[in-house]
Formats: structure tokens, sequence, C-alpha cells
């Protein structure tokens, strides 16, 4: 088990890790896990920078849980791969939705497209991921997709 402080350093370490710094909070960002550490509490915090919105999700405590069991890499591999698989799951959904209703052609064409992109990019990072040897123990994926 890893707790926040050594998630840090791990981020710290990381050569990947891309730096961005205020006079209030230090973080990093790595492959769409932002870790921020406050620099008058220390507090840390993870956030999902590919999440939909106006400003960064903070990790689930199923989420942190993750980080926290298999060590920064892993838990930024994992948080990767989920976020493919979520958009997949929403390209399914829209393109059922529109077999469903207008059946519109090229829309649907259109999203099989984005389909077969989001799955390419999922195993070129995997493959990514394998070389840079981030992944060492295999983590369930499927389990843990919600939107």
């Amino acid at each position: 088990m890893y707790n926040l402080q050594e998630l840090w350093k791990q981020a710290e370490e990381d050569s990947l890790a891309f730096d961005m710094e205020s006079h209030l909070y230090e973080s990093k960002i790595l492959f769409g896990c932002k870790i921020v550490k406050d620099r008058y509490s220390g507090e840390i915090e993870l956030f999902n920078t590919a999440r939909l919105g106006d400003y960064y999700v903070k990790l689930s405590e199923e989420e942190l849980d993750i980080f926290k069991l298999y060590g920064l890499q892993q838990g930024v591999y994992w948080l990767m791969m989920t976020n493919i698989l979520r958009k997949i799951e929403g390209v399914n959904k829209k393109i059922r939705s529109e077999v469903n209703g207008k059946n519109n052609f090229r829309k649907i064409q259109t999203l099989k497209n984005y389909r077969e992109r989001l799955i390419k990019l999922f195993h070129h990072q995997t493959k990514q991921f394998k070389e840079r040897n981030y992944v060492t123990k295999e983590i369930d994926l499927g389990s843990s997709v919600q939107n």
C-alpha cells in the first residue's frame, strides 16, 4: 500500500510528469492524472483531467484506492484505460440511439470511426505502458468503468 506522500514522490521522480506550479500549490500532470500538493498545508489530492466539465474531477475513494494499492504509474495506467473505455461505452450508446432513432447513416459512420480510433488508442497506450514497464500487474479494467 502506498500513501499520498509516496504517490507525490513517485510523481516527482517520473520524468514524463509535467510540472505546474503556483504560489499556492505544486502539481504534476501525467497521462490524464493531476496530482496537487498544497504548499501551506501539505495536503495532496489527485484529479482526473479527462472527465468532461469546466474543472478537473477529484478522484473518488474507489479510484484513489487503486493508486494506493498499485502505485502512481499503474494507477495512471488504470485511470487512462478506464477513461478510454468510458468514452467507448458512450459512443456505443450513441450508436444504438442513432440506429433506433433517426438512423442517420453519416452520423452512425462518424461514430463508428470514432469508436475505432478509441480502440486503436487503447491498444497503442497499453503497448506504450508495457514498454515503459509501467504495468507490472494486471488490473481489472472492466468492472471499474462507470459513467
